[in-house]
């Protein structure tokens, strides 16, 4: 399957980033990031209409996938964030599975051994606690290209509207005003 240079990039470096783990190969990393329901998250989020456009041959055989139209680096960046914050919440999850019904020691001695294991609820904080952090990062991201994406509500130059008013009834005095205009 072929992918445009930007989303390939786009990919490898979220796979290096991870560490290049074998649960989150390019292929899993892609499929994530072409799914409709991912991509419309950031649709969403940023009031965009990016979408996933197959590529076809003549024969019919599916070529390629790309996401039209091509994501800015700012666009990637949010669409990365939500990544981070599904990849620890996941991991969140992924760390209580299985500690259920199983012993509750943490650590054994015996002489001048000592075993420690991994307490489960612990790591599963931990990725909480990232899965947050991501999430207000995402937040962040968004506010930030939304208020740098905002374009004025009048381009004329002029939005206002000259106007009075009386201060009193027996006091002849006209104070100048305007009005954002409509």
């Amino acid at each position: 399957m072929q992918y445009p240079k930007w989303f390939s990039d786009f990919v490898n470096g979220v796979a290096v980033d991870l560490g290049d783990r074998e649960d989150y190969s390019r292929e899993y990393l892609s499929a994530w990031f072409l799914d409709p329901a991912n991509l419309g998250l950031v649709n969403n989020q940023i009031h965009n209409g990016f979408e996933v456009v197959p590529y076809y041959s003549n024969a019919g055989k599916l070529t390629g996938v790309a996401i039209e139209p091509e994501m800015g680096s700012e666009e990637q960046a949010i669409y990365k964030a939500n990544f981070d914050a599904f990849f620890y919440g996941r991991e969140g999850k992924m760390s209580l599975y299985g500690s259920y019904g199983s012993s509750a020691w943490t650590t054994l001695k015996e002489g001048d051994s000592t075993v420690t294991r991994v307490n489960r609820s612990e790591l599963a904080r931990t990725y909480q606690i990232y899965a947050k952090e991501a999430q207000n990062n995402v937040d962040y991201l968004v506010k930030l290209y939304l208020k740098n994406r905002a374009s004025p509500q009048s381009v004329n130059g002029n939005d206002t509207v000259n106007g009075g008013y009386w201060a009193e009834a027996y006091r002849s005095v006209y104070y100048p005003r305007s009005e954002p205009g409509l």
